[in-house]
């Protein structure tokens, strides 16, 4: 009986070890209405037409909220903004671990931003597939196409200590045509004719999210023109 109880938590643990979608813990009520308060009004989240009532979480967990641990302390909080068919649109906030401060939310490098769609550009939101919380990688996946034919791949790494996404690298096909299909799975990433390599290294950074509403917030000055690389042939 001990060893089958000693066998079970070793399983439990492997399993939460690399994934944060598996590990949900309590965010105070305080930090998730300071966050809604925070959000309420700001006109570039009006494409958010899915964002989760965070005035109404009394025991700190709610509907598209996930916590994702990061350090010690450190953790992000990821907002559901919007879904469709194949896509799901986030906002990630960096939360300290106190309760008296309001996350700030996190942009990240944009290695084709005339590809975006604007107004998800302006309310700085990622199509968030996975997070490891072993490596500190969030992994996007944006589809143009339910086949996974043509979209937006992307690998970020998130310092645990300062919150600064770092783009480890893309790879993306704007031209959805049935073939080389991908579907996310972790430690695969997206091949073949057409798919083009963006090289990492480009940072992002944290901001109010009440000042989006600004000329030119949801960019950062350490952004620079990524290099591209010829997709798989």
């Amino acid at each position: 009986m001990l060893v089958s109880r000693f066998l079970t938590l070793v399983v439990l643990l492997l399993s939460i070890g690399g994934n944060a979608f598996a590990r949900e813990r309590a965010i105070p009520p305080a930090t998730l209405k300071s966050l809604a308060a925070s959000m309420e009004g700001v006109k570039a989240l009006a494409m958010c037409y899915d964002l989760p009532e965070l005035w109404a979480s009394s025991e700190g967990i709610a509907e598209g909220v996930r916590l994702l641990p990061l350090a010690r302390r450190h953790s992000l909080i990821g907002v559901r903004c919007g879904h469709g068919a194949y896509n799901e649109a986030w906002l990630l906030f960096a939360w300290d671990g106190r309760s008296d401060t309001i996350p700030k939310l996190i942009l990240f490098p944009r290695p084709d931003p005339e590809q975006d769609l604007e107004e998800v550009r302006q309310a700085g939101a990622v199509y968030m597939r996975d997070f490891n919380t072993a490596s500190s990688v969030l992994y996007v996946l944006q589809k143009l196409l339910g086949d996974g034919s043509g979209g937006f791949y992307a690998e970020y790494r998130i310092d645990p200590k300062t919150f600064t996404p770092r783009l480890v690298l893309a790879i993306s096909k704007w031209d959805a045509d049935h073939e080389n299909g991908y579907n996310f799975v972790r430690g695969k990433r997206p091949s073949g004719k057409g798919w083009r390599h963006t090289k990492g290294g480009a940072r992002g950074c944290l901001i109010d999210v009440r000042k989006l509403d600004e000329p030119a917030s949801a960019s950062c000055s350490s952004w620079g023109p990524a290099a591209v690389q010829k997709g798989d042939r």
